[in-house]
Order: structure tokens, then sequence, then C-alpha cells
């Protein structure tokens, strides 16, 4: 019996040896380790809570849009009616909303800048493959403004709040509702317009990249609308 509790005593102490000598041997890399990765957690916690600032100051932003340019940034544009612009721009979104919905390629592709065109064909895609379909129907305007507008020799930008009543849901392969709301429900959205200005007598078809000088590209068959603007972004408010 006492040769077990000698044996018990021996490993404790040679437990504790053993620990000593080791936190002898690391301490002056550990402790370095240690305060580094304090500080990147303190760093990282800080960044963290100047993106949550900045989304707040966003959304306080947005918020706060509810009126239209002066008549002075629309001499920018040559237009003295803000509302004939904003018919404009909003049929140009419905366009392109109604062109999701059927999967109309080549209406998307003249509707929006080739950014926002592959970010919305990626989505289709990857719906697509895991047997999903978004639907966006029954879209109804009920308000909107056109609070910026950006004119330089390349380009012209118009920012814009839309607000429409719309449905939107996910159908999988059998045509069964998986998500969202088939009842119409109020949604704002953030749409930036674009329009950019190309000195040269061609430009690049953005379906197949071939040089086009026309209104068609003569290659695919795309039609190009190239005078006119583009939906650059699309991001739903949060109120």
């Amino acid at each position: 019996m006492e040769e077990f509790i000698e044996a018990i005593i021996l490993i404790i102490f040679g437990g504790i040896f053993f620990v000593t000598t080791i936190f002898e041997m690391c301490w002056p890399i550990a402790i370095p380790i240690l305060i580094i990765s304090q500080l990147r957690k303190n760093k990282s916690n800080k960044n963290f809570k100047n993106n949550v600032i900045k989304m707040d100051k966003e959304k306080e932003r947005i918020k706060n849009i509810t009126r239209d340019v002066d008549n002075s940034a629309l001499e920018q544009l040559d237009i003295k009616d803000v509302n004939i612009l904003k018919d404009y721009l909003y049929q140009i979104y419905l366009d392109f909303e109604k062109a999701y919905n059927d999967l109309d390629y080549n209406t998307m592709l003249n509707t929006s800048t080739n950014k926002l065109y592959n970010a919305y064909h990626t989505n289709i895609m990857l719906n697509l493959k895991c047997g999903q379909k978004k639907i966006i129907e029954n879209i109804t305007r009920h308000n909107m403004f056109v609070y910026d507008i950006l004119c330089t020799n390349r380009k012209q930008v118009i920012s814009t709040i839309i607000e429409v009543e719309n449905s939107s849901y996910m159908l999988d392969y059998n045509g069964k509702v998986v998500s969202g709301s088939v009842t119409p429900i109020r949604e704002k959205f953030e749409v930036i317009f674009i329009k950019n200005y190309d000195n040269s007598t061609s430009v690049k078809c953005p379906n197949c990249q071939a040089s086009v000088s026309g209104t068609k590209c003569e290659y695919c068959g795309t039609e190009l609308r190239n005078s006119e603007f583009r939906i650059d972004s699309i991001k739903k408010v949060i109120d």
C-alpha cells in the first residue's frame, strides 16, 4: 500500500515537474502569441462594431430619403420633369425583374450591367441545379425617389429608391412553394442605374464579347441598347 502511495506521489510530482519545465521553455513564445491573439480579437471586435455602426448609418440614410433631387441636378440629363425620368427608369427595372422571372437572358443582358447580370445568372443556375426557381411577380409601384445624379464625361449614374408591392417566393421542381410569400408584400430597393459612354465606334457584346458597331450583335443575335441606362445594382432596403 505504501509503495502504491509513493508511486502516486512520484507521478504527481513528475507531472508537475514536466509541466513546469515545458512552461519555462515555452513561455517566451507563448506570452507573445497570447498577446497577439488578444490584439487580433480586439481588432476583430472593433471591426465588427464599426461595421454595425456603418450599417446603422446606411439604414438611417436610406430611411431619410423622402424627396427627389432638385431641378439643377435634372438639368445635367437635359430633363425637366422628374416624373418622366422615374417612369423611364422604373420600366427598365420592371423589364429586368420580368426577364429574371421568365429566364429571358437576352433582356436581362440589355437591362443590366455585366456585373449584375453575372450575379443574377449565377443565382439562377444554382437554383435550377437545386431544382428550384425564384418567382417575382405581381409587381406594383408604390413610391420612387431619384435621390442622386452624377454626370461625368465618361458616365451618368442615377441613384433611386423604389418601393414596390410584389410576390416573391421560391418553387421546387414540383411547383410547391418552399420559401417566400405568395401574398404580395411591400419592399424597398435601392436601385442604381448607369450609362457609360464609349468614344470608340464599337462596343463589346455582353453575351459573346464580339465587337458590335450597331444595335444588334451579328454573331449571337443579342440586341444592344447602348444608349440607354442599365441597372448596376439592386439592394433591398431593411427598415
